[in-house]
């Protein structure tokens, strides 16, 4: 009985429509009577086999609509279908706090100190162009407290986390920032000392979703060390702000690029020797009209010698500056640089701009519409004297 029930299960689903409705089980008791004959006993056996048949077909039909809805023979209400994420309604879910990763790999040795040894007057990172002065260390509940003071530029996404603003620096300006080597290849809480000024800075309101690319200027830093776990915190300068406590420092000189008497001592001594230990207590301002005074003389030797050496600052070294003729100035560079400096000549005022505490530029008005053309300086801090950037005019 139960082979001819499943071939006549499958004999349904290839010839007929796999739904059994009210409308098909009528159709069926329909065709039944208009074929069955008149009624007398001898015609008992026939009906009979009529019955069979329709309830082996409703049987069966019934097994096809369980199938199809999923229902079980022995009666259970089948699970309802689980439904689309998307069309439930979630509860809003609240922003971790995001965590900056120091890597065991560091560029530069000098950035990294030891939280158990480092004082105040401490430097790190001098061998490059992002150095920091420690000002204080104390000690608390929380752990080792040490402010680094320094001016130095940071790229990385603005977030809100909680209601709070969190500023991550990206990989390579994670690279420039001092950590304690106990930290190395661990991640630590990064938050802002004065979260109020990026809000007025950036025009950040109560409500605010993220900056993914965002340049900054730090001018302090906060590191809070615990075997526990560190933190790091930033407090944020800026550059464009009309108010005089946001903006940088800088100093004006009304002045000309040619050299004083004494600046003119100062440059014949070093075109001798080309001793950076001469350009002691030489300003951005000095070096930047001692660098001009070179190009015009056509003396290639101070002109070179006035670069910044080292990485990352991508100064190419003297055998090659002297020797590929890619570094050769043209007839035509020549003829423009002694354009550039009779107009130079004509500046009567300059400002002086300092990025960083290791980092300046020089500005001046040549009355473009285009804007005031900047001169790049760095601070060689080992020496403590300023050095001209590796194409230094933007």
């Amino acid at each position: 009985m139960d082979k001819e029930l499943n071939e006549l299960k499958d004999r349904f689903e290839k010839e007929i429509p796999t739904s059994f409705t009210a409308r098909d089980k009528q159709a069926v008791m329909d065709r039944i009577n208009e074929q069955e004959p008149e009624r007398g006993s001898r015609h008992i056996f026939p009906k009979v086999m009529t019955a069979a048949v329709f309830a082996t077909l409703l049987f069966v039909g019934v097994i096809i609509a369980n199938d199809q809805l999923g229902l079980s023979m022995d009666g259970d209400i089948p699970k309802p279908a689980p439904q689309n994420s998307d069309s439930l309604t979630a509860e809003p879910e609240e922003k971790e706090e995001l965590l900056l990763h120091f890597t065991k790999n560091r560029e530069y040795d000098s950035l990294t100190f030891d939280p158990e040894t480092i004082k105040s007057g401490d430097v790190v990172g001098e061998d490059t162009s992002d150095a920091m002065k420690v000002t204080d260390v104390s000690r608390n509940s929380e752990g080792t407290v040490i402010t680094f003071d320094g001016l130095m530029e940071l790229t990385g996404g603005l977030y809100d986390s909680a209601g709070k603003l969190q500023f991550i620096p990206n990989m390579e300006s994670t690279q420039q920032l001092p950590v304690a080597t106990q930290d190395l290849g661990r991640l630590v809480k990064a938050g802002l000392l004065n979260e109020d000024v990026v809000r007025k800075i950036f025009g950040i309101g109560a409500s605010y979703e993220s900056t993914d690319e965002l340049s900054i200027v730090i001018e302090q830093i906060e590191y809070i060390y615990s075997e526990k776990g560190s933190s790091i915190n930033f407090k944020v300068r800026n550059a464009v702000s009309a108010e005089n406590e946001l903006d940088f420092p800088r100093e004006t000189y009304e002045t000309s690029i040619k050299l004083s008497e004494d600046l003119r001592n100062v440059y014949n001594a070093y075109a001798e020797s080309l001793d950076d230990t001469l350009l002691k207590g030489l300003k951005p301002i000095d070096v930047f009209k001692m660098y001009f005074h070179a190009e015009n003389e056509g003396d290639e030797e101070v002109q070179y010698a006035l670069y910044i050496k080292g990485h990352p600052h991508g100064t190419p070294d003297k055998e090659t500056y002297f020797n590929d003729p890619f570094f050769a100035d043209t007839k035509a560079m020549e003829l423009n640089e002694k354009e550039f400096y009779k107009e130079l000549q004509k500046v009567k005022v300059f400002e002086e701009i300092y990025l960083k505490e290791n980092e300046a530029v020089v500005s001046f008005d040549f009355g473009s519409s285009e804007g005031d053309p900047m001169f790049r300086l760095y601070k060689n801090t080992k020496l403590d004297v300023w050095k001209v950037g590796w194409l230094p005019m933007q």
